[in-house]
C-alpha cells in the first residue's frame, strides 16, 4: 500500500515514467472557496518518492489533459490552461470560455484543440505554442454533437468527448455519443463538423 499525499482525480504518466497525479484545491475535497489552486505531486515508482507540484494558477479537478508538442503536460479547464515545466506549473493562457470536463487534443502542427465539456456554447478553441494564446474557432457547428450528448446524458453534460487525430488531419469523435463525427480543427469553413456514421 502506497500512502498517497492526496486523493488522485487525474493521473498522467510522464515521459520519464514517473506519474503525475492531482486532486483539487485540497488534498481530499473539492473546495469551492479556493478555486484557483490544485494539490498535485509526482510519484517516482523507482524509489517510492513524491515531489510536490502544487498548481497555484488553476483548479485542475475537472481539466482536460494533453501533451504539448514538446511532451509537456497541459491541463485545460475552468477558464485557464497550465503547463507542467520542470515540476512547476506555468501559464498556458486563458480560455475564452470557462469550461469544465473538456477534451484537449494536440494537433500535428503543435496547436492544441479544446472543445465541449460543461459549456453548452459549442465554442471550440485553438492554442498556439508560439503565442500562448487561445483563439475561438468560429463557426464550429457542434449542434448535432451536443444534441447527441443530450440523448446520451440527460443532465446536459458534454463531458470528455472522445477525440482522436486522424491521418487526414481531422478529428474523429468516437463517442460516448451514439453517432460518430468528423471535426475539422482549422475552423476554416461552416462545414467543419460532419456525420461519420453510427
Amino acid at each position: 500500500v502506497i500512502p498517497w499525499p492526496h486523493v488522485p482525480a487525474h493521473i498522467v504518466q510522464l515521459n520519464d515514467g514517473r506519474m503525475l497525479t492531482w486532486a483539487a484545491a485540497t488534498a481530499d475535497d473539492f473546495n469551492l472557496s479556493a478555486p484557483n489552486n490544485t494539490v498535485a505531486a509526482i510519484y517516482d515508482n523507482r524509489n517510492g518518492s513524491f515531489v510536490q507540484t502544487p498548481n497555484p494558477r488553476q483548479n485542475m479537478f475537472c481539466a482536460g489533459i494533453c501533451r504539448t508538442i514538446d511532451g509537456k503536460t497541459m491541463a485545460v479547464g475552468g477558464g485557464a490552461a497550465t503547463v507542467l515545466t520542470n515540476n512547476t506549473w506555468t501559464s498556458g493562457g486563458d480560455n475564452r470560455v470557462r469550461r469544465w470536463y473538456p477534451t484537449a487534443v494536440t494537433l500535428p502542427n503543435g496547436n492544441i484543440f479544446t472543445t465541449l465539456g460543461s459549456s453548452d456554447l459549442g465554442l471550440s478553441e485553438l492554442w498556439s505554442p508560439n503565442s500562448n494564446v487561445w483563439t475561438p474557432i468560429w463557426p464550429t457547428d457542434l449542434a448535432p454533437v451536443i444534441s447527441d450528448f443530450k440523448r446520451f446524458s440527460p443532465e446536459d453534460y458534454e463531458w470528455y468527448p472522445w477525440l482522436h487525430v486522424a491521418p487526414n488531419g481531422k478529428l474523429f469523435l468516437s463517442g460516448p455519443t451514439d453517432n460518430f463525427y468528423w471535426i475539422d480543427p482549422n475552423g476554416a469553413s461552416t462545414n467543419n463538423v460532419a456525420f461519420a456514421g453510427a
